[in-house]
């Protein structure tokens, strides 16, 4: 009876330690967009300014490219800023 035990202890912390653990990532950190101020967003160690957002406008796709970088990116906006920026592969 005591092993049984001892086994679901050990199932249920595995299954805790894995669940708890970050995720893997595929792209380096500077792969990641991030929002700079109100309108420029930062990727892969550029600084895409001006993006576009203004007051009335929800979301928008926009290509740009910047210092010999290009960005794909889904735009979401807020009052007139950036909300969210996501990379579109």
């Amino acid at each position: 009876m005591k092993t049984n035990s001892i086994k679901t202890s050990v199932i249920a912390l595995l299954f805790l330690v894995v669940s708890l653990s970050p995720g893997c990532s595929t792209e380096p950190e500077s792969d990641k967009p991030e929002i700079v101020g109100c309108n420029s967003v930062k990727y892969k160690g550029v600084t895409f300014s001006r993006i576009g957002c203004a007051p009335g406008i929800a979301s928008f796709y926009v290509t740009a490219t910047q210092g010999g970088v290009t960005g794909n990116f889904h735009i979401t906006c807020s009052g007139g800023c950036i909300l969210s920026v996501t990379v579109i592969k």
